[in-house]
């Protein structure tokens, strides 16, 4: 077993390996030392310039092994750390000679032009590399602007992006969701922009009759129900029941706390009339009011907390329609996973000022009739927005990375 060795390395002609017309070289700069297994180590001797291993600079006053084809430089100079443990180091009285001499020189040469060839070769696989993923980056991280009908989405490399969705514009950040699956992303949008998704639900009804014999506003009253586990900001109303010709007011009351409006009815015996009932005005909140024709939107502001049930109060200055009979269960009420329709009533306004004005209001007597005519739920839609600012969703390209499906839209390459 061979014995310990150690090899000094610097500018003193007393090293064991001298290095000369380098200033960068301290005159003792750096120790080799071999143990007893033959395992060779280098560590620095406190130099100005510093020791480097395969470009890496080590700690000052700790050792690091040498690996057969590791680089050894001092200051800026290679040293072939192999010679010198084969040679039992090469002193300058050794060096001088000139066939160690020249096999010394050759070496360096060697192994300069060996370190400039793996420098290139790394230099090349990062440029290489670093051109397939960007080139990879457009296809799965969706940069660019993508639409379809009604909606515009713009993804940027800095992480931002733009929604555009039925003239609703909001912006955010976007980013890879943490557990590196590649085809889900995390969009977070500005708060200030919420709801920044709109869902919708429409109703309707299989068989309808006018109500046009009666001057005055018609409508309906029913409940609204989120059963989501986050604040549901409903956006408008669009009433499909309308038949009067021309422009008609539309208003929307809903109650100003969590309330059914059954809560908010009072029996009214009237002869003619067992099943009339009025409401109050002062229960309600105004929330909504536009001139539409059937099937524009009535726009209003209005959030229901979660798991909490409120009642909506719709009046139209026209006419509108409702199934013919209680006996037949004509309406249609659609919910989804968040926002639930109940059963609704239908009801009128039938005092002279609203006969003379023809705008509904809440604080002239609402008639609901509950038997005469059945239940009549609200023919429209209804259109509301989660308030919810970080959503994650899902994308799978088609036709070539042209076209992706995102969540459950479809949007193309524009």
């Amino acid at each position: 077993m061979p014995d310990f060795r150690e090899y000094i390395i610097g500018k003193s002609p007393k090293s064991d390996y001298q290095v000369s017309g380098d200033k960068t070289v301290s005159r003792v700069h750096a120790k080799i030392f071999v143990n007893e297994d033959g395992d060779v180590f280098i560590s620095d001797l406190n130099s100005t310039n510093g020791t480097f291993v395969n470009g890496s600079k080590i700690p000052k006053g700790g050792g690091v092994k040498l690996n057969e084809y590791d680089f050894l430089k001092v200051g800026n100079t290679l040293v072939p750390w192999q010679d010198i443990v084969e040679n039992e180091g090469v002193s300058n009285e050794i060096a001088i000679e000139s066939e160690l001499h020249e096999k010394t020189i050759f070496e360096k040469k060697k192994n300069k032009f060996g370190f400039a060839f793996f420098l290139s070769a790394c230099f090349l696989l990062i440029i290489f590399a670093s051109l397939y993923f960007l080139k990879s980056a457009d296809k799965s991280r969706i940069v660019g602007e993508w639409e379809s009908d009604g909606v515009t989405y713009k993804f940027k490399r800095n992480g931002n992006f733009s929604y555009d969705s039925l003239g609703i514009y909001k912006e955010g950040t976007w980013s890879f969701k943490k557990d590196n699956y590649s085809k889900k992303i995390k969009l977070k949008f500005n708060s200030k922009y919420l709801p920044p998704f709109i869902n919708e639900i429409k109703t309707y009804s299989t068989k309808k009759a006018s109500f046009g014999w009666k001057t005055g506003s018609f409508g309906n009253i029913f409940n609204l129900t989120n059963k989501y586990d986050l604040p549901l900001k409903i956006i408008s109303f669009s009433p499909y029941a309308i038949t009067s010709s021309g422009e008609v007011s539309g208003t929307v009351w809903a109650s100003p706390k969590s309330n059914s409006y059954t809560t908010m009815l009072k029996p009214l015996p009237v002869e003619g009339y067992t099943y009339k009932s009025t409401t109050d005005h002062s229960l309600w909140k105004k929330i909504g009011f536009n001139k539409i024709r059937n099937t524009e939107e009535i726009k209003v502001d209005f959030t229901i907390p979660p798991n909490e049930n409120f009642g909506f109060l719709i009046l139209i200055s026209g006419t509108c329609q409702y199934s013919e009979s209680s006996k037949v269960p004509n309406e249609h009420l659609k919910s989804d996973d968040y926002l639930e329709f109940s059963t609704g009533l239908s009801c009128w306004n039938e005092t002279p000022w609203m006969k003379k004005r023809g705008i509904p209001n809440p604080e002239s007597t609402v008639v609901v009739r509950e038997k005469e005519y059945g239940s009549s739920n609200f023919i429209g839609s209804v259109r509301y927005g989660i308030m919810k600012s970080v959503y994650e969703r899902s994308y799978y390209f088609y036709n070539d990375n042209k076209k992706i499906r995102l969540g459950n839209q479809y949007l193309s390459k524009k």
